[in-house]
């Protein structure tokens, strides 16, 4: 289990147990009340009014049943049957039905026993009194359930992702203890690790199943190599910083860009200050020749795209007369273009590059 957790890993767990919670109180709670409203429709019409009748025990059987289980495997249970007889419009009808164990052992052949019937199939449907009692009750709380809880399922998992996306977000400027070292950078949010190893920058894409699994052996002081091997890694990126060409780092980005010539790479951290701290010790193998240069932008100026990109969503859900459009248009309007717009509204726009100079 992993020695320590970025804010964002504890408000993740913090935020899963509320949401649980919340499921399982509005479940309970709107079971229970859906329960109250509508009881009498949630009972199956014969049961809900069936005639009441006095029967008689004719026989019962004991047999041992095989079923196939979830798995597969071949499985045995007990059945108790009950046998009986009654009379239904002056006519006598016999009927059988499924009992517990205690139940089996109370009643003998010529014991009366009471039973319920459909007046208009009683043939068909009838049972003991006992057991439509608790059919009633059984059906109620089943079929109440299966209608609440795909609501409350919903209402959890939205809040969840609103909360996700709002709450949980790892710390711009946190350096979280055991999430770095003077010269590796390990991001569980985006699932990669760097490192600068003998003047080289290097980087992987860890599967997002073994995030946990590296997380403990990066805290445990597992190398390198180790832990590509425990990531099953991915996009294997290997820079010389010696033949870098230039480098291009956003400051409200946790997103390092890095030209080698004609290629260009990309390195992600857990947050900017995970890359600023990485960029420190990238500096120091760089080519002399590169020299650095500051892009600053006034913050209406840097955020005046994302405010266009905005303006024409909002028309485009006023103008589409479809609710189901306007919802997605919408949905991608808050989660996709609003957070980069409040972004540069609140955060100032600067790059700082680093490149060759020109030829004159």
């Amino acid at each position: 289990m992993a020695k320590f957790k970025t804010p964002g890993q504890k408000r993740k767990s913090f935020v899963r147990g509320l949401c649980i919670a919340l499921f399982l109180v509005i479940t309970l709670v709107g079971t229970a009340g859906f329960e109250y409203i509508f009881a009498d429709a949630l009972k199956p019409a014969w049961k809900e009014s069936y005639t009441p009748a006095d029967a008689v025990v004719t026989s019962k059987e004991y047999a041992e049943e095989e079923y196939v289980g979830r798995k597969g495997k071949t499985k045995t249970r007990d059945v108790y049957t009950l046998y009986y007889q009654f009379n239904a419009g002056g006519q006598t009808v016999e009927g059988s039905t499924t009992i517990s164990e205690s139940d089996y052992l109370g009643y003998s052949e010529g014991d009366a026993v009471a039973v319920g019937y459909d007046g208009e199939e009683p043939y068909l449907n009838n049972d003991t009194v006992a057991n439509i009692q608790k059919s009633n009750a059984r059906n109620i709380h089943v079929q109440a359930l299966t209608k609440v809880a795909p609501v409350s399922g919903s209402v959890a998992y939205v809040l969840y992702l609103f909360l996700l996306l709002t709450f949980v977000r790892e710390s711009k400027d946190a350096m979280p203890e055991g999430f770095f070292t003077e010269n590796s950078w390990l991001d569980v949010d985006d699932g990669y690790l760097v490192a600068v190893a003998d003047g080289v920058l290097q980087s992987f894409k860890i599967d997002k199943k073994k995030v946990a699994a590296v997380q403990d052996a990066y805290q445990s002081g597992a190398d390198f190599e180790t832990l590509k091997g425990l990531a099953k890694a991915s996009k294997l990126i290997s820079v010389p910083l010696n033949e870098v060409t230039g480098i291009e780092s956003a400051f409200n980005s946790d997103v390092l860009t890095i030209h080698q010539g004609d290629d260009d790479h990309s390195f992600e951290f857990l947050n900017r200050a995970m890359k600023a701290h990485a960029l420190n010790e990238i500096k120091k193998y760089l080519p002399e020749a590169l020299s650095h240069q500051r892009q600053q932008k006034a913050r209406i100026m840097a955020a005046l795209p994302s405010i266009i990109v905005l303006s024409l969503l909002l028309a485009l859900i006023v103008y589409f007369d479809n609710v189901v459009a306007g919802i997605i248009v919408g949905v991608f309007a808050v989660y996709m273009v609003l957070p980069k717009t409040l972004s540069h509204l609140l955060n100032p726009y600067i790059v700082d590059t680093w490149s060759a100079p020109k030829a004159a």
